[in-house]
């Protein structure tokens, strides 16, 4: 059965942004691929762009989703900036104990990726649906990541692949999207004001 082995449970930290992991949990997909969020990881969940946070609030169902998301993005993140320690400061391949195989770099040992970037943001769409997420919403979603991971030298690779995907949905989104959003940020711009003058 696919999901997490447990109930996950997250502490919030300071920042109020940002939650740990309490416990290590395991997810494993529908077709038996696994991955082992260790105990204080930290989330910060789906991260939404406060002009669309109307549309998608930054938790929902696909919280859980979110979390398997940043896992890979972690890994993605680590392995880019272990690639560049190869040439920079020596790093080397290797196998761990374990078998895998993987870089170390600045005395600590990263794996390779279990997932590419497309693939990672294509999990993050496939769990969020598990957990009863919407189609629409879904693909919301991934096009968010999609268009996050341009940004995002260890999550570009490949986003050529889903470009004509990522546009078209955008084009399609946007006449509902656009409208509420900009009105959402002059109301946001002319709340924080008010907040100022009556702080």
């Amino acid at each position: 059965m696919s999901g997490f082995n447990a109930v996950v449970l997250l502490a919030a930290r300071p920042d109020g942004k940002t939650f740990e992991m309490w416990d290590e949990r395991v997810y494993t997909g529908s077709e038996g691929d696994s991955w082992t969020i260790p105990a204080g990881f930290k989330t910060d969940f789906a991260t939404i762009p406060a002009c669309v946070s109307w549309a998608i609030p930054k938790l929902g169902a696909y919280s859980l989703a979110a979390i398997v998301h940043d896992l890979l993005c972690v890994g993605l993140n680590d392995w880019h900036e272990a690639l560049k320690s190869l040439a920079d400061e020596g790093g080397y391949f290797t196998t761990d104990s374990a078998g895998a195989k993987g870089i170390v770099a600045n005395g600590r040992f990263v794996p390779v990726p279990t997932a590419d970037a497309v693939d990672t943001d294509a999990i993050f769409r496939k769990i969020a649906k598990q957990y009863g997420v919407d189609r629409v919403t879904a693909t919301l979603l991934w096009v968010g990541v999609r268009w996050g991971a341009l940004g995002n030298a260890a999550r570009r690779e490949g986003w050529l692949k889903t470009a004509p995907a990522v546009l078209g949905w955008s084009l399609l989104f946007a006449p509902v999207l656009l409208p509420a959003s900009v009105l959402a940020v002059v109301g946001g711009g002319i709340l924080r004001v008010v907040r100022r003058i009556f702080r």
